[in-house]
Parts: structure tokens; C-alpha cells; sequence
């Protein structure tokens, strides 16, 4: 798994240029699939999944810690509070500062997160009692959080890279310039590794939107675990992926 200054799981990946018959001059470009592969449904909304497949779970809102039905402190201070009154405060508004910086790692399995961080980070928070002003311990409280974290559960990760491992024909007409041709995704993956349902976030095109969407659910993902006892239990989680397509030289840059 990727690991980002905030905790982040999701990937980029490079689709890379394949299938030499796009780039052989013809007058007319070969089709590419479209369509959803055999066993996915779809709607309009750029949702994808496995028959049998509970949507209301795999679709399930991570954008934000009230979708995702996690508890988040908000003290505020008050004139007039002792000492021991605003380290409270000071305290609660590290935690949640520090919860909120974990925001990507959060979105792989809240509950399983939310759980960890109450059993392992905060308590480190509160015995630092930390000053009125918190600010600039976020950063170190925020990575050594990740660490603890980490030490229980492990995000899912993808064993197969889209454009090397997984080819993708992509039409050479599409092939133009841009400054970000990302296609972004939360991905839902089953204790078994397969992803039960694709979620599209932000798109660049509908044709190359489509082509990133059945090139994602041919990939073989690495389970969430969690570590219980003394054994690690896959379980299912998501993570957002995020699809890039190269672009086109201009024929000018050219050698």
C-alpha cells in the first residue's frame, strides 16, 4: 500500500500505450468494449458490481466522517475555564484534529479504524496532556498514529498494475493533451480479493471513463486484514484508485 503524508491508500497507476494496431495509421480505429464485462450490472451513475453483491454496503458514503458514521470531538473553549478545563479541551481538539488527518485511512474500513484509533492513539494523545495551542504536534502525533494503526490492519492493494499487467486498448483519437486525465474510483474488495463494486468518483471522458472502469474490475486485490490475536483475518474494506491515461505528444515535439 501506498503510504501518503496523511495516511493515504489510494494508488495512481499509468495505463500504458498497447494493442500496436491503434498506432499503425489506419483510417479507421479498431472498437474497444465499452460495455460492462459478463456477471457486472451497471447504472447511470458510474456504479458497477457482482451479482449478489449488497450495494448499500459496497456503495456506502466515505467522503466524509458523518457518512461514515464516525464520532468526531469538537471542544471549544470557554472564558473563564480553569487549568484542567482547557487541557481538556486542548486535548479533545488534538484528537480530532489528528482523526481528521486520517481521514484517507479511515475510508479502507471506518469502524475498524475508528475502533483501533480509541484503543491505540488516543490514549497516547491524553497522556501527552497536549498545550493549549496543538497545532504543531498534529503532524508527529498524526504519523505516529499511522504506525499504531498499522501495526492491526492493513488496507486492500491492488497485485496487478492496469496497462502492464492488465492491457487497455485506448483509441488513438482519444490520445490528445490534457493536464490531468485521472479517472478516480472507491473500490470495494471482498475478503476473497475480487472486487465486488466500483464506484466512479471524477471522470475525464466517457469513452476512456468506460475503458478505466473494466480494466479496474479485471484486478486481483490484496484483502483488508486485520490482525486478530495472533493471526492476521482478511476482511472486506475499499480504497480509492485512481486511473491515469497518457496523452498524445503534439506532432511538433516529436523527434
Amino acid at each position: 500500500m501506498r503510504r501518503t503524508g496523511t495516511g493515504s491508500s489510494r494508488s495512481i497507476v499509468l495505463v500504458a500505450a498497447v494493442s500496436a494496431a491503434l498506432f499503425c495509421g489506419c483510417a479507421r480505429e479498431p472498437s474497444v468494449p465499452l460495455d460492462a464485462p459478463e456477471g457486472w450490472a451497471t447504472d447511470d451513475r458510474g456504479r458497477w458490481w457482482r451479482a449478489g453483491v449488497d450495494t448499500a454496503l459496497a456503495f456506502r458514503d466515505l467522503s466524509t466522517f458523518e457518512g461514515m458514521g464516525v464520532r468526531v470531538p469538537d471542544a471549544l473553549y470557554r472564558a473563564g475555564e480553569p487549568l484542567s478545563a482547557q487541557q481538556d479541551v486542548a486535548r479533545d481538539r488534538m484528537v480530532s484534529a489528528v482523526q481528521r488527518e486520517l481521514a484517507p485511512l479511515y475510508r479502507n474500513r471506518p469502524e475498524t479504524v475508528d475502533s483501533l484509533f480509541w484503543q491505540v492513539v488516543e490514549p497516547t494523545i491524553e497522556a501527552a496532556r497536549p498545550d493549549r495551542e496543538p497545532d504543531a504536534q498534529v503532524a508527529a502525533y498524526e504519523r505516529d498514529a499511522y504506525r499504531r494503526i498499522m501495526r492491526h490492519f492493513r488496507a486492500p492493494g491492488a497485485l496487478k498494475q492496469i496497462g502492464t499487467d492488465i492491457p487497455v486498448s485506448i483509441p488513438d483519437s482519444l490520445r490528445g493533451p490534457a493536464s490531468d486525465r485521472v479517472v478516480s474510483f472507491q473500490v470495494y474488495v471482498g475478503p476473497d480479493g475480487s472486487a465486488g463494486a466500483v464506484r466512479q468518483l471524477e471522470g475525464v471522458h466517457p469513452v476512456l471513463d468506460r475503458i478505466a472502469l473494466r480494466a479496474l474490475v479485471q484486478v486481483p486485490w490484496q484483502p483488508a486484514y486485520v490482525l486478530r490475536t495472533t493471526r492476521s483475518v482478511p476482511v472486506d474494506g475499499w480504497v480509492r484508485f485512481g486511473v491515469r491515461f497518457p496523452t498524445q505528444p503534439d506532432p511538433d515535439d516529436r523527434p
